[in-house]
């Protein structure tokens, strides 16, 4: 079996192609570096370097044995840090956040909960929503927070509890040369007219905003879709048509001008939720989050 130390030499020489430089490095004598090289390359049954002169290059099974040790020593220093921070003796509660969401609610959530609870260890991850609610069903996470709907899904239904925490988080966004930028409000005809930015399939929050306007009969003319907020806004600022962003996203940028739609905002699907699983086991943290979650409506 391949040890911690193993892979440790090994990396090293990996980064410096040099045994001798690898063995200042390692505090350790040339003889035994080149002794753990050469167990590893028998106990993987390939040759994992060429040499040429002094220096060391990885063939193509050493390339791919590296990439594979680095995951696994980077999943080794992650649990140390944990050990040594502290964490594992303290409550921990693991948010899950679509990346629509992020931007708006999470540092606020994140700085207002860890200031009110600081007990407890808030380990936050980022991803789309099916992607979150798939980790919160295997319990790899407590509770997830996104804007989309899945209440609708049969499936979600039974396995999940949620509750509506905010109003609409996303805005219509014109450039601020845009003709519609000095409009206050806009209605859904209005911008089913111009030519729309949407974030892609991956955030069924497109899916909805795509079905309320199909659901009034209008046609959208959608010109990019994109998993970045970047691009999106991006797109948006140059004019080539409106979009919609996370309220923050949308403010904060200076080429960027919101226009409030009442119609989209008081639509079914357009609010962020929070997820936890039915039938959890005791979880304090848990508890304490959806606590502080209804002081903050």
């Amino acid at each position: 079996m391949i040890t911690i130390k193993q892979m440790t030499y090994f990396l090293s020489v990996c980064k410096t192609q040099n045994l001798s430089r690898s063995a200042l490095e390692l505090y350790v004598s040339q003889p035994t570096l080149s002794v753990t090289i050469k167990e590893l390359e028998e106990e993987t049954s390939a040759q994992l370097f060429t040499r040429k002169g002094s220096r060391l290059s990885l063939t193509e099974a050493g390339r791919r044995l590296r990439d594979e040790m680095k995951k696994v020593m980077d999943q080794y220093d992650r649990m140390n840090s944990m050990i040594n921070s502290g964490i594992l003796t303290r409550d921990c509660l693991r948010l899950g956040y679509s990346t629509i969401i992020g931007s708006e609610a999470i540092p606020l959530i994140y700085k207002s909960f860890t200031e009110k609870n600081p007990s407890i260890h808030l380990e936050i991850t980022e991803g789309a929503g099916w992607n979150l609610l798939q980790k919160l069903d295997e319990e790899e996470l407590d509770a997830v927070l996104t804007v989309e709907n899945y209440m609708q899904d049969k499936l979600w239904e039974k396995r999940f509890s949620t509750k509506n925490i905010k109003a609409s988080l996303l805005e219509y966004c014109v450039s601020r040369n845009s003709p519609l930028a000095s409009k206050e409000t806009i209605t859904l005809e209005e911008i089913s007219r111009e030519p729309l930015i949407l974030f892609d399939h991956n955030f069924p929050l497109s899916d909805t905003i795509e079905k309320i306007f199909s659901i009034r009969g209008y046609n959208l003319d959608v010109r990019l879709r994109s998993s970045q907020i970047f691009m999106v806004s991006r797109f948006i600022e140059e004019g080539l048509g409106g979009g919609f962003l996370p309220a923050s996203a949308c403010r904060d940028h200076v080429n960027l001008v919101p226009i409030e739609c009442p119609e989209l905002s008081d639509s079914a699907g357009m609010e962020a939720r929070v997820y936890w699983k039915k039938h959890h086991v005791a979880n304090k943290p848990l508890e304490q989050f959806l606590e502080f979650l209804n002081t903050k409506k």
